[in-house]
């Protein structure tokens, strides 16, 4: 673990460089854990919980302006928290899937009840923007073509059912389109009534996390559905097959439901290219194919506190030991993160890089509307006129300790520059350092390798890293290294997007590398191991490694 000290603390956060991450939590994020599960208030409701929803709220606000989210803007965004970033991603996908098919049951209601809805001749709400092979034109939507209504907008979409809902009781319109909806009929039975020919899919990265997978199962669409783009050589998405994937789901006219992209891999701490994920959004748009842009950011979410500026002007700017600004972010890491105000749907879990207790994760919906697409109330509890939170997504009852510790620790430490990202920085250069490490830390005469998987910059040898590090890094003092320009800029352009810092050790006898991979894993294998704790009988001090 990397030592940071926290200004606004007076302990020591602590973060894991490398597997799981598992860290010490902040003193205010622990004290409101504890202050708030002596009450055990219940979020589901704000009566189980009036306090503490107010909180959830507020929390919510403070992720949406972290991330970029525009809060006063015409569709104004939405957040809740989740026991974790897994809940999150099925919600997202969940969300997605219904708001996807969601013009195609109005279409239905619309033709099958004439009349139903008085709209006024120059009425423009029933008209929608339909890209057909180029072309753009605007159509009622009870004359689009099915694959023309499963490929609009989610703003357009979401807008549809809150125009149509003011011409018409609203409950009234609510039971037809539950009749005819994806969450009462099922799969078969709602393809079969469409005439869907072909089963729609989710596409990510190879290096997606298995909860994808897991909404895949719950959803009803089957793992085979998830298509897992290849990864390039920094393990984030290739673009270039994406776009290959997303002309053949053009082609072969296969409803894409979203594009997942990951910013922060659970093994390599990779961000795919979120920027060209946007772009190729709009590209395919115009050829008639529409998908969402869901974001697992439960790994890297916080690192945006590292753009923001701090605006406050009581806290000092002039700590001696705070005189290092330059960032350890990369210009490509730095974009990327730009563009999550740019998603439909962000995943952030405020237990990893937010430093609080288990287990707190958020759903961040860049349209709040969006939350409606999995609402369910429960019968016997009534919900009031004020925000409901466990009427939204999959968790009913939902213990609000993780509401009160994130909202303590946000306000303790701040979401910016100034607060978790002079932490962040610190852990950024602590992988920076571990990376030089596995570089360097077998002899010429030794008889084994060790490589970090992330590789040097182009135009960077091994024998230059090397010679530099011994240089330049290897036991300098921290000061050395953070005043040092061509340091900075060196350690900036090593390792993985965030801060994880895998690594692989081969062997090789006398000058000759082994080339067996079948070998090469079996003792990663053995090395992983014999320095993991494997069973609770074992005591971890007999290891021969600890990293603290």
């Amino acid at each position: 673990m990397y030592h940071v000290p926290c200004r606004y603390e007076q302990n020591y956060v602590t973060s894991t460089l490398d597997g799981l991450p598992c860290s010490d939590t902040t003193l205010s994020g622990t004290l409101g854990y504890l202050a708030n599960i002596l009450y055990n208030s219940n979020n589901i409701d704000c009566a189980g919980g009036p306090v503490t929803t107010a909180m959830e709220v507020e929390v919510g606000e403070q992720l949406c302006e972290m991330i970029g989210y525009e809060t006063y803007n015409t569709h104004k965004p939405w957040v809740h928290i989740t026991c974790g970033g897994t809940i999150g991603n099925i919600e997202a996908l969940w969300a997605a899937q219904n708001i996807k098919f969601f013009p195609l049951v109005v279409q239905k209601v619309m033709t099958e009840n004439p009349g139903l809805i008085s709209f006024p001749d120059d009425e423009a709400s029933i008209f929608y923007q339909i890209y057909d092979t180029e072309k753009v034109s605007f159509q009622n939507i009870t004359e689009v073509s099915i694959w023309n209504a499963i490929n609009m907008d989610i703003d357009c979409t979401v807008d549809m059912a809150k125009s149509i809902g003011n011409h018409m009781n609203g409950e009234k319109f609510n039971k037809l389109i539950d009749k005819y909806s994806l969450s009462s009929l099922g799969w078969y039975n709602f393809m079969k009534m469409y005439k869907l020919e072909e089963a729609p899919v989710v596409i990510c990265s190879a290096a997606c996390h298995y909860s994808l997978l897991k909404a895949m199962v719950l959803l009803g669409l089957g793992k085979d559905q998830l298509i897992q783009v290849p990864t390039d050589e920094h393990d984030r998405l290739n673009a270039q097959e994406l776009d290959k994937t997303l002309s053949d789901c053009v082609e072969r006219k296969i409803p894409v439901i979203s594009v997942v992209s990951i910013q922060g891999s659970t093994e390599f701490g990779a961000m795919d290219p979120l920027e060209d994920i946007i772009i190729l959004r709009e590209k395919y748009m115009k050829k008639g194919l529409y998908f969402s842009v869901h974001v697992d950011a439960a790994f890297g979410g916080y690192f945006s506190c590292i753009l923001r500026e701090n605006n406050d002007l009581s806290i000092s700017q002039d700590n001696p030991e705070e005189k290092w600004v330059d960032s350890m972010l990369s210009n490509y890491t730095r974009n990327q993160l730009n563009f999550l105000k740019m998603a439909d749907s962000v995943t952030i879990d405020p237990h990893k890089y937010g430093f609080v207790p288990l287990s707190a994760g958020a759903i961040c919906y860049r349209n709040g509307l969006m939350k409606h697409f999995v609402k369910l109330k429960a019968s016997y509890i009534d919900h009031g006129f004020n925000e409901s939170m466990g009427i939204y997504g999959i968790e009913g009852s939902r213990q609000s300790a993780a509401v009160v510790s994130v909202l303590l620790s946000h306000n303790v430490i701040g979401l910016d520059k100034c607060g978790y990202g002079i932490i962040l920085e610190h852990c950024l250069l602590g992988s920076k350092m571990m990376y030089c490490n596995w570089l360097t830390i077998a002899k010429d005469e030794d008889n084994f390798v060790c490589f970090p998987v992330m590789p040097l910059p182009k135009g960077t040898t091994l024998e230059y890293a090397k010679t530099f590090i011994k240089k330049f890094i290897t036991g300098k003092s921290f000061e050395d290294i953070t005043q040092t320009k061509n340091t900075l800029e060196f350690l900036r352009g090593i390792g993985s997007d965030t801060v994880m810092t895998p690594f692989l050790v081969n062997f090789k006898t006398g000058d000759v590398l082994n080339d067996n991979i079948e070998k090469c894993n079996k003792l990663n294998v053995e090395i992983h191991r014999r320095l993991s704790l494997v069973n609770t009988r074992q005591n971890n001090k007999r290891k021969p490694l600890s990293a603290t």
